[in-house]
């Protein structure tokens, strides 16, 4: 009992941690690195992979010679948009 205790508990603080990853995006006047921003995406849904390329179009790196970011853009453009 203890146990599924304990599991719920970090469960929740889990999603708290990933929520908080995805929402400074928002809020942040900086640009993350590529590399970070490759991360979220693997584990992104829909609505997350959009607020990353929110976040890049905010910073002006979609559609530049920045090679992290074209290749992070080709593939969410083609996650979120290859059904249209």
């Amino acid at each position: 009992m203890l146990k599924g205790l304990v599991e719920g508990l970090l469960g929740s603080h889990q999603k708290k941690v990933e929520a908080y990853k995805f929402s400074e995006l928002e809020d942040s006047p900086l640009l993350f690195s590529s590399d970070y921003l490759g991360d979220l995406y693997k584990e992104g849904n829909k609505q997350q992979k959009e607020q990353i390329y929110d976040h890049m179009l905010r910073h002006k790196v979609i559609g530049e010679e920045f090679e992290g970011y074209m290749d992070l853009a080709s593939n969410i453009e083609n996650d979120l948009w290859r059904d249209w």
